[in-house]
Protein backbone atom coordinates (compact mmCIF):
# COMPACT_ATOMS: atom_id res chain seq x y z
CA UNK A 1 0.00 0.00 0.00
CA UNK A 2 2.86 2.39 0.79
CA UNK A 3 4.42 1.83 -2.65
CA UNK A 4 1.13 2.65 -4.41
CA UNK A 5 0.69 5.73 -2.24
CA UNK A 6 4.07 7.25 -3.03
CA UNK A 7 3.82 6.36 -6.72
CA UNK A 8 0.50 8.23 -6.92
CA UNK A 9 2.12 11.50 -5.90
CA UNK A 10 3.33 14.06 -8.43
CA UNK A 11 6.42 14.95 -6.38
CA UNK A 12 9.70 13.08 -5.93
CA UNK A 13 9.12 11.14 -2.70
CA UNK A 14 11.28 9.20 -0.25
CA UNK A 15 10.28 7.27 2.85
CA UNK A 16 12.83 7.62 5.64
CA UNK A 17 13.08 5.48 8.78
CA UNK A 18 13.68 6.67 12.36
CA UNK A 19 17.46 6.53 11.89
CA UNK A 20 17.38 8.64 8.72
CA UNK A 21 17.75 5.68 6.35
CA UNK A 22 15.95 5.91 3.02
CA UNK A 23 13.78 2.80 2.77
CA UNK A 24 11.70 3.55 -0.35
CA UNK A 25 11.47 6.08 -3.17
CA UNK A 26 9.01 6.60 -6.00
CA UNK A 27 9.68 6.52 -9.73
CA UNK A 28 9.78 10.32 -9.95
CA UNK A 29 12.60 10.31 -7.38
CA UNK A 30 14.51 7.75 -9.44
CA UNK A 31 13.91 9.69 -12.65
CA UNK A 32 15.10 12.94 -11.11
CA UNK A 33 18.32 11.28 -9.97
CA UNK A 34 18.87 9.53 -13.29
CA UNK A 35 18.45 12.82 -15.18
CA UNK A 36 21.26 14.27 -13.05
CA UNK A 37 23.51 11.20 -13.32
CA UNK A 38 23.08 10.25 -9.66
CA UNK A 39 25.06 7.17 -8.69
CA UNK A 40 21.99 5.54 -7.12
CA UNK A 41 18.43 6.18 -6.03
CA UNK A 42 19.76 6.57 -2.45
CA UNK A 43 17.70 3.67 -1.06
CA UNK A 44 19.73 2.29 1.83
CA UNK A 45 21.60 5.55 2.30
CA UNK A 46 21.07 7.89 5.22
CA UNK A 47 19.17 11.05 4.25
CA UNK A 48 20.67 13.01 7.15
CA UNK A 49 24.19 11.91 6.16
CA UNK A 50 23.51 13.03 2.58
CA UNK A 51 22.49 16.44 3.98
CA UNK A 52 25.65 16.60 6.09
CA UNK A 53 27.79 15.77 3.05
CA UNK A 54 26.04 18.45 0.98
CA UNK A 55 26.62 20.99 3.75
CA UNK A 56 30.32 20.09 3.88
CA UNK A 57 30.47 20.86 0.14
CA UNK A 58 29.07 24.36 0.78
CA UNK A 59 25.31 23.86 0.44
CA UNK A 60 24.13 26.01 3.34
CA UNK A 61 20.47 25.02 2.95
CA UNK A 62 21.45 21.39 3.64
CA UNK A 63 22.18 22.26 7.27
CA UNK A 64 18.69 23.78 7.64
CA UNK A 65 17.22 20.62 6.12
CA UNK A 66 19.23 18.34 8.40
CA UNK A 67 18.26 20.36 11.49
CA UNK A 68 14.58 20.48 10.51
CA UNK A 69 14.43 16.75 9.82
CA UNK A 70 16.15 15.91 13.11
CA UNK A 71 13.56 18.01 14.94
CA UNK A 72 10.85 16.11 13.07
CA UNK A 73 12.34 12.74 14.02
CA UNK A 74 12.67 13.80 17.65
CA UNK A 75 9.02 14.88 17.78
CA UNK A 76 9.90 18.55 18.26
CA UNK A 77 7.92 19.62 15.18
CA UNK A 78 4.96 18.34 13.17
CA UNK A 79 6.40 19.15 9.75
CA UNK A 80 9.33 20.69 7.98
CA UNK A 81 9.53 22.46 4.66
CA UNK A 82 11.55 24.86 2.62
CA UNK A 83 11.98 26.20 -0.89
CA UNK A 84 15.41 25.71 -2.43
CA UNK A 85 17.12 26.19 -5.76
CA UNK A 86 19.02 23.53 -7.66
CA UNK A 87 20.66 24.53 -10.93
CA UNK A 88 18.03 26.52 -12.82
CA UNK A 89 15.04 24.99 -11.02
CA UNK A 90 13.27 25.73 -7.76
CA UNK A 91 11.81 23.09 -5.47
CA UNK A 92 9.49 22.93 -2.49
CA UNK A 93 10.56 20.32 0.03
CA UNK A 94 8.08 19.12 2.64
CA UNK A 95 8.54 16.40 5.26
CA UNK A 96 5.89 14.90 7.52
CA UNK A 97 6.07 12.15 10.13
CA UNK A 98 4.86 8.74 8.99
CA UNK A 99 2.83 8.45 12.18
CA UNK A 100 2.49 5.66 14.66
CA UNK A 101 3.27 2.83 14.62
CA UNK A 102 5.78 3.72 11.89
CA UNK A 103 8.66 5.92 13.07
CA UNK A 104 10.30 8.10 10.46
CA UNK A 105 9.03 10.55 7.89
CA UNK A 106 8.04 10.96 4.28
CA UNK A 107 9.73 13.70 2.30
CA UNK A 108 8.52 15.16 -0.99
CA UNK A 109 10.38 17.45 -3.38
CA UNK A 110 8.12 19.26 -5.85
CA UNK A 111 9.44 21.23 -8.81
CA UNK A 112 7.87 24.68 -8.51
CA UNK A 113 9.94 26.39 -11.20
CA UNK A 114 6.96 26.99 -13.50
CA UNK A 115 4.83 28.23 -10.60
CA UNK A 116 7.46 30.79 -9.59
CA UNK A 117 7.91 31.90 -13.22
CA UNK A 118 4.13 32.35 -13.52
CA UNK A 119 4.06 34.41 -10.32
CA UNK A 120 6.85 36.66 -11.61
CA UNK A 121 5.03 37.06 -14.92
CA UNK A 122 1.78 37.90 -13.12
CA UNK A 123 3.58 40.60 -11.08
CA UNK A 124 5.16 42.00 -14.26
CA UNK A 125 1.79 42.15 -16.02
CA UNK A 126 0.16 43.81 -13.00
CA UNK A 127 2.97 46.39 -12.90
CA UNK A 128 2.59 47.07 -16.64
CA UNK A 129 -1.18 47.45 -16.28
CA UNK A 130 -0.74 49.92 -13.41
CA UNK A 131 1.65 51.96 -15.57
CA UNK A 132 -0.85 52.00 -18.44
CA UNK A 133 -3.67 52.96 -16.05
CA UNK A 134 -1.60 55.71 -14.45
CA UNK A 135 -0.53 57.00 -17.87
CA UNK A 136 -4.15 57.15 -19.07
CA UNK A 137 -5.21 58.90 -15.87
CA UNK A 138 -2.51 61.53 -16.38
CA UNK A 139 -3.58 62.04 -20.02
CA UNK A 140 -7.22 62.41 -18.99
CA UNK A 141 -6.27 64.89 -16.27
CA UNK A 142 -4.21 66.90 -18.77
CA UNK A 143 -7.06 66.90 -21.32
CA UNK A 144 -9.54 67.96 -18.64
CA UNK A 145 -7.27 70.86 -17.61
CA UNK A 146 -6.94 72.02 -21.24
CA UNK A 147 -10.71 71.97 -21.72
CA UNK A 148 -11.38 73.88 -18.51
Amino acid sequence: MLRASIEALHASVAVVDADGGIVAVNERWRGFGAARNAESDYVGMNYLAVCAAAYSRGDTSALRVQTGLRRLLEGESDSFGLVYHCSENSFRMRALPLGMPLPGFIVAHEDITDLLKARRERRRIARDLRQVRDGHAAQLQHAHEELA
